[in-house]
């Protein structure tokens, strides 16, 4: 079976993201653009520039928007490029990357609170997501799809409860 532009997109990018030491997954709607959250998964992983560096670098994409602060230490980006594409030409990749520890230390910390929390449930997400995409996968009776981001939303709500936001 052949690759959607949007599946090859996407594998690209884990690849250039966990040569850096994250991971990614994807959330949102996916409709109007293509939302996707990096997070730092060892020790000694790249900032979250040199990241999106890499991205465009490798990719040939280009960042309209640069480390815009978010809330729990995520840091915004916008990217376009040829490879993920709409009816209308183009389609953005709005990626949010979690500050690294080195990063959280030099940010405002009224933007950086209960980050800890914030960053496991994310990356016990992305995993959970990646897990529920190879299950779609597999032919198994029943309802499979999406369960791996209904079980990461949940795990994320326990992990990070909205109580702390």
């Amino acid at each position: 079976m052949d690759e959607t532009p949007k599946e090859r997109l996407l594998r690209e990018m884990r690849a250039v993201v966990r040569e850096r030491g994250y991971t990614l997954a994807v959330h949102g709607s996916e409709m109007r653009d293509l939302d996707l959250i990096a997070a730092p998964w060892t020790y000694g992983c790249s900032t979250a520039d040199e990241l999106v560096r890499a991205l465009e670098d490798e990719l040939v994409l280009v960042a309209t928007r640069r480390r815009v602060p978010k809330p729990h230490g995520r840091l915004g980006y916008v990217l376009h490029g040829r490879k993920w594409r709409d009816d209308n030409g183009h389609q953005p990749i709005d990626l949010s990357v979690l500050a690294t520890n080195d990063e959280r230390s030099t940010m405002n910390t009224s933007t950086t609170t209960t980050i800890t929390g914030a960053a496991l449930g994310a990356a016990v997400g992305c995993v959970l997501v990646y897990l529920g995409e190879l299950l779609a996968k597999v032919d198994i009776p029943g309802p499979v799809e999406g369960a791996g981001v209904i079980i990461a939303t949940a795990l994320v709500a326990l992990v990070y409860p909205a109580s702390r936001s």
